[in-house]
């Protein structure tokens, strides 16, 4: 009985030493600790708002004005490291007046995106005020029944990722209130302008729940920048400090540069694997310039990401 004691207490003391020598094996497998950053909590992803269109029966910049302003601000104040850049940002020089369109209508997905990769944007809003409309209809029962009046205004938005080209986020929002029926008949005789003030209310209202849908899309989504030169093992990249990049931070470089062609002929990047690792060495406000550490980079296409944490599985060897 002591004899078959000793060998399963043999066994068991074999098995540990070839579980810790395992252990260990994995261990040295693991990315050397420089290669490991414990926070990004720092970087800002900047999200362009290229300038809405007004497709509606009431041609009134100021709806434009207000759209713009009113999401731009809802990034900036519920956005969690949202940085919101206008379309009066030099970087949307080229798109200002119009956005990118193919013969068919459709936004050229593929020359918004290269605007975005070359300003350091995580993300690129367009969006197009549809129409405004007023209506009336028969409420309530039986002898109880009444006319309403209303205005309804729609608004379509879409959210494309700049790593990809492919939407984030696609939207249509539509709101009405109800109107006295005097001043339903005045807008009738003298045109929506006459009715202003309640269409901007409107807009306001659809432009805060657009921004929200927009953060809450963008929180889960990781900062992306991308390569602007490379010479050699140096590389320069287009986000700065206006993304809260610093000397010492390192990324993942991610191989994005396949193209493949989808519906009505538009193009997307597809996301690929990591590749390397990049350190920044020098940071200016919209550019900074680091040194690859680790791996390579395929080409001007590549996306940097945060390196990802390791896994919980990963720290039990």
């Amino acid at each position: 009985m002591k004899f078959a004691n000793c060998i399963v207490i043999g066994c068991l003391a074999g098995i540990l030493v070839s579980f810790s020598w395992a252990s260990d094996s994995v261990t040295d497998q693991k990315k050397p600790v420089e290669f490991q950053q414990s926070s990004y909590a720092h970087l800002q992803k900047r999200v362009g708002l290229t300038r809405f269109q007004n497709r509606s029966s009431l041609l009134d910049d100021r709806l434009v004005s207000v759209t713009d302003g009113t999401l731009a601000g809802v990034l900036t104040e519920r956005g969690k490291g949202i940085v919101p850049v206008q379309d009066t940002d030099p970087v949307f020089a080229e798109v200002r007046d119009r956005q990118p369109r193919r013969v068919s209508g459709v936004i050229d997905n593929m020359t918004l995106i290269t605007v975005g990769r070359n300003a350091g944007l995580n993300a690129v809003v367009t969006g197009t005020i549809t129409g405004i409309r007023d209506f009336q209809e028969e409420r309530g029962y039986w002898w109880f029944k009444e006319m309403m009046f209303f205005i309804e205004v729609h608004i379509y938005c879409s959210l494309y990722d700049t790593e990809t080209g492919a939407k984030i986020l696609d939207m249509t929002l539509s709101e009405k209130i109800d109107l006295p029926e005097a001043l339903y008949r005045k807008m009738k005789a003298k045109g929506y302008i006459a009715m202003f003030p309640e269409i901007q209310e409107l807009i306001i209202s659809l432009s805060t729940e657009m921004g929200e849908e927009i953060c809450n899309s963008m929180e889960p989504e990781p900062f992306k920048t991308f390569i602007k030169t490379i010479d050699g093992q140096q590389v320069v990249i287009s986000s700065g400090s206006n993304a809260g990049i610093k000397s010492g931070d390192l990324f993942t470089i991610h191989d994005s540069g396949r193209l493949v062609t989808g519906k009505e002929e538009h193009q997307y990047f597809i996301a690929g694997p990591g590749t390397g690792i990049l350190r920044i060495n020098a940071v200016q406000n919209d550019s900074a310039s680091g040194s690859i550490m680790q791996g390579s980079i395929t080409g001007k296409d590549a996306c940097l990401k945060p390196i990802v944490e390791p896994s919980f599985f990963s720290k039990l060897f």
